[in-house]
């Protein structure tokens, strides 16, 4: 399990250097327009769905949530936004989400709906 430290926009990641110098402000961005109103875990939840697709496509966080019609980042969250992910993934290994259930997503499978979020993976 890698654990995560994301306080105050500084990111730690034990095993991957690159991702402290690349990746808090992207992944701060998505967490506070995808799930600035939920709770930690949700946070927790959207943060880590992008390490899971990061993981699963070998690319940078930055570059995951830059590929076109994925995350809404386009809000640039206060100085006095901070949140922590530092807890084994709630998801359970989700690489997508929605805000809500909707259409059926084909081959994803539901693994768990938090907060206003349902999670989903391959």
């Amino acid at each position: 399990i890698k654990w995560l430290n994301l306080v105050l926009g500084v990111l730690l990641v034990s095993s991957s250097p690159s991702f402290a110098s690349t990746s808090p402000e992207c992944i701060r961005r998505v967490v506070w327009a995808e799930a600035g109103n939920q709770s930690q875990q949700g946070q927790q939840a959207v943060a880590h769905v992008i390490l899971n697709r990061s993981k699963q496509k070998n690319k940078t966080p930055c570059a995951v949530v830059a590929e076109p019609h994925q995350f809404t980042n386009h809000r640039t969250p206060p100085e006095s936004f901070s949140f922590s992910v530092k807890y084994p993934d709630p998801t359970g290994g989700a690489t997508y989400f929605q805000r809500k259930d909707g259409k059926f997503w084909g081959p994803k499978r539901k693994y768990i709906r938090i907060g206003a979020h349902t999670f989903y993976g391959d």
